[in-house]
């Protein structure tokens, strides 16, 4: 049994291969036993699904346009507020700026001694 040892990852992949393909071939084998059943859908019923699909589709798509102007106006309400706010903290940096640079006068101005 030792002697096999260094082959065991390699019998090991060969027969995870060997059940991976026979689960494929099962598959594929029981996909074309189904096409060839004679309980395939009439034209009239396949025409009714696609005329079904087609109306859920288009009920989605209503739905999704409509969520999509939702979020548009809830994303323009943040940019109006968030514009606000970038006009706001303009307005105080240019304040604080002017209060620094009268310190840095006032300071410059006091004597020394």
């Amino acid at each position: 049994m030792s002697s096999l040892t260094p082959y065991l990852p390699m019998i090991a992949a060969l027969v995870a291969l060997g059940l991976i393909a026979a689960v494929i071939y099962r598959k594929h084998w029981l996909s074309s036993q189904a096409d060839d059943s004679p309980m395939k859908p009439s034209l009239s019923e396949s025409a009714a699904n696609h005329s079904a699909a087609a109306a859920d589709f288009g009920h989605w798509q209503a739905e999704m346009h409509e969520y999509a102007r939702e979020v548009k106006g809830e994303l323009d309400a943040k940019m109006s507020a968030l514009q606000e706010l970038i006009a706001q903290a303009k307005a105080e940096s240019s304040r604080l700026e002017g209060l620094i640079a009268k310190a840095e006068r006032v300071k410059g101005d006091e004597p020394r001694g």
